[in-house]
């Protein structure tokens, strides 16, 4: 017996860039998952990273920790954090005064953590989906989201999903 991952069978939640995704892997959900399930640790790693370069000064490689978590939010279909992480790596390039990055990281960093969260959820649905083959409904949290679209501000201005 095999189970159907079929991307056209699985729904992603509303916050993900679903056509990206769809068009990104396919029908491989089980390749999805172990990207999402890469990415909650990395994010967590280079918000320690960013947090350690901003309080020591580091710019460069600031920029550096920066740059390379960018591509994690694009591959989870994020792609509005992905801008976001991208619009902070150009401010790292062209501002010094550290402090000021620092202000800046702070909105950044909530929208990390709550995409870390965003990304955990979905990947245990996908998790399921793919062990199962069973549909679960979009967790509670992202329809708060969509209502308040709280979830949203500080990336790229006061856009939504």
């Amino acid at each position: 017996m095999s189970v159907d991952t079929n991307q056209s069978s699985f729904g992603f939640s509303d916050c993900f860039d679903s056509l990206f995704l769809n068009d990104l892997y396919g029908d491989d959900l089980a390749a999805a998952a172990e990207v999402f399930e890469g990415a909650v640790g990395r994010i967590d790693e280079a918000i320690a990273e960013v947090r350690a370069r901003l309080a020591s000064g580091e710019r460069e490689r600031l920029c550096r920790a920066i740059h390379r978590v960018k591509p994690v939010f694009g591959y989870t279909g994020l792609t509005e954090v992905q801008d976001a992480v991208g619009a902070f790596e150009s401010r790292c390039l062209k501002e010094t005064d550290m402090a000021l990055l620092s202000d800046d990281f702070r909105t950044l960093e909530g929208s990390m953590l709550e995409s870390s969260a965003r990304i955990a959820d979905e990947l245990e649905r996908l998790k399921a989906h793919v062990n199962g083959n069973v549909r679960i409904s979009t967790p509670s949290l992202w329809r708060i989201c969509r209502r308040r679209r709280s979830c949203w501000k500080g990336i790229a201005g006061d856009v939504g999903p």
